[in-house]
């Protein structure tokens, strides 16, 4: 009998989102939530400055998956970003996302409608939904959760104002 859990969800983070986890303290544990696979592309890892020590890092240990810079053509990219005017991690993101099966995550509003657009409402999440999954697969609690939402406020995430009690499973 296979016990081995089937991956759900594989989930692209765009830069905004790997800072947002990472300013909330979660993004290792958010990273190790059952049935979900993460990666980053290689522009969203250019963009992350110092915390790309801390995604090889997370890479290493098989937590995240770096994906190949050859998969995304320069020209490719420059269209996307002026097509839409978002940046080149996002723009990454949305096509990685339109050729395989993932799930596009940003805190960034503008990149997360035009991906919504793109590729649909249900491939699309921001860090805020990785936090209430967490929470119902039990990787964080609901204090972790809210815990990690404020850290991120107050370090200067754009992010929406929740009611208190917006984790409870």
């Amino acid at each position: 009998m296979n016990t081995t859990p089937q991956l759900t969800k594989q989930i692209i983070l765009d830069a905004s989102s790997v800072i947002n986890l990472a300013a909330g303290r979660v993004l290792q544990k958010i990273l190790a939530a059952p049935e979900c696979a993460f990666s980053v592309g290689a522009v969203v890892h250019s963009e992350l400055g110092n915390l790309r020590d801390t995604i090889d890092q997370l890479t290493q240990n098989g937590l995240i998956c770096r994906m190949s810079g050859i998969d995304v053509s320069a020209a490719e990219l420059r269209q996307k970003q002026l097509q839409h005017g978002i940046g080149p991690g996002e723009a990454e993101c949305i096509i990685q996302a339109g050729r395989r099966p993932l799930i596009v995550c940003t805190d960034d509003r503008r990149a997360r409608k035009i991906a919504e657009k793109v590729l649909g409402r249900t491939l699309v999440t921001g860090s805020i939904g990785l936090l209430k999954d967490a929470v119902q697969v039990g990787a964080l609690t609901e204090s972790e959760a809210w815990n990690a939402y404020t850290t991120m406020k107050a370090a200067g995430a754009f992010l929406p104002t929740l009611p208190v009690g917006f984790f409870s499973a």
